[in-house]
C-alpha cells in the first residue's frame, strides 16, 4: 500500500509538470497548423490525454474483464465534466458561445445515448463496436473539415508568431510523455489502493480508475484555463468524452464482446448525458454556479455508485 501511495504522489507531480509543457506546445502547434487551439484540444490533446483509458481498455479486454474498461470509460466521462470541468469553472466564468462548440456538445451528448442503445440487449457486441466507430469517424470527418476551412482562411503569417517551431513541438511531446508516465503511475497506485480496500471490479473501474486515468485531462484542462486558453481547455474535455465513448469503449467490444447491460451502466449513462446538458452555454458562457452544481452531481454519482455496489 505504501508503494501505491508513492506512485500516486509521483504521478500527480509529473502530471502538473507535463500539463504545463503540453499546453505550451499544443498552443504553438495550433499556430503552426493554422487551426484554432480548440481543434487541437478536441483532437490531438483529447486523444493523447486519453491514452491511460486506452491502455486500461486493451489490457482489460484481453484479460476478459471488459466490465472494468467500460466502467472506466463511462466513469472517466463523468469525471471529465462533473469534476474536472467543474473545477475549471470554479476558477472563473468561461466565456464561450454555443455555436462554437455545438457540434462537439451534440456528439458528447449522443455518446452515452448510443452506448445505451448498444447494450439494451445485455451485450456489448463487436457489431455494436463497429457501428460506434462509424459514428466516431463521422464526427472526426466534421472536425477535419472545419480545420481545413479555418486553415484556408488564415495567413501563413501566423506561423511567424511561433519563434522556435521545432522547439515548440518538442516541448509538447515532452509534456505529453510526462502526462502519459504520470497517468500510468496514478492508475497503478489508485487501482492497487482500491483493490486493497476490497472494492468491486466495476466500482474500481467507474470511480477509482476513472479518476486516475483522467489525471492527464485534469492537468491539461486546469493549466489551459489558468493560461487563458479556454478553447483548448473545453475542447480537451469534450474530445476526450467523445473519444472514450465512441472509440475506446467500442475497442473493448471488438477485442472481446462484454456481457453488460443497462442495469450496470444506467447510472453512468444517465449522468453522462445529463451533465453535458448542464454545460451547454447560455448567453455569454458557462458560469461558476454550474461548476458548483456539477460538483454536487459528481458527489451524488459517486455515492450512488458505491452504495449500489
Amino acid at each position: 500500500m505504501l508503494l501505491d501511495l508513492v506512485f500516486l504522489a509521483i504521478g500527480v507531480a509529473l502530471a502538473l509538470i507535463g500539463g504545463e509543457f503540453f499546453v505550451r506546445g499544443a498552443v504553438d502547434v495550433a499556430r503552426l497548423l493554422r487551426v484554432p487551439p480548440g481543434i487541437i484540444g478536441v483532437t490531438i490533446a483529447a486523444f493523447a490525454t486519453s491514452s491511460p483509458e486506452t491502455s486500461v481498455a486493451i489490457n482489460a479486454a484481453v484479460s476478459g474483464v471488459g466490465a472494468i474498461a467500460i466502467g472506466d470509460d463511462l466513469g472517466s466521462n463523468v469525471v471529465n465534466v462533473a469534476l474536472i470541468l467543474a473545477l475549471a469553472l470554479l476558477l472563473s466564468h468561461m466565456p464561450v458561445a454555443f455555436r462554437e462548440i455545438r457540434r462537439d456538445l451534440l456528439f458528447a451528448f449522443l455518446t452515452p445515448v448510443l452506448i445505451g442503445l448498444a447494450v439494451m440487449d445485455g451485450q456489448f457486441s463487436r457489431l455494436d463496436g463497429v457501428l460506434l466507430w462509424l459514428a466516431f469517424a463521422f464526427w472526426l470527418g466534421l472536425v477535419i473539415r472545419e480545420a481545413m476551412e479555418h486553415r484556408n482562411r488564415i495567413s501563413e503569417e501566423t506561423i511567424a508568431k511561433v519563434a522556435h517551431p521545432v522547439r515548440s513541438i518538442l516541448v509538447g511531446i515532452f509534456g505529453l510523455a510526462l502526462l502519459l508516465i504520470a497517468g500510468r503511475l496514478i492508475v497503478d497506485g489508485a487501482e492497487g489502493l482500491a483493490l486493497a480496500l476490497g472494492l468491486s471490479k466495476f466500482v474500481v473501474g467507474a470511480v477509482v480508475v476513472a479518476v486516475a486515468t483522467s489525471s492527464p485531462e485534469m492537468a491539461t484542462t486546469l493549466i489551459a484555463r489558468i493560461r487563458g486558453h479556454d478553447d483548448l481547455s473545453l475542447g480537451n474535455i469534450l474530445g476526450s468524452n467523445i473519444y472514450n465513448g465512441l472509440f475506446i469503449a467500442p475497442l473493448v467490444a471488438v477485442i472481446r464482446p462484454v456481457d453488460i447491460g443497462l442495469t450496470d451502466l444506467g447510472l453512468s449513462l444517465a449522468v453522462g448525458a445529463g451533465i453535458i446538458l448542464l454545460v451547454t452555454p447560455l448567453g455569454n458562457g458557462i458560469g461558476r454556479v454550474r461548476g458548483v452544481i456539477l460538483l454536487l452531481v459528481y458527489a451524488l454519482f459517486v455515492f450512488l455508485t458505491l452504495s449500489g455496489r
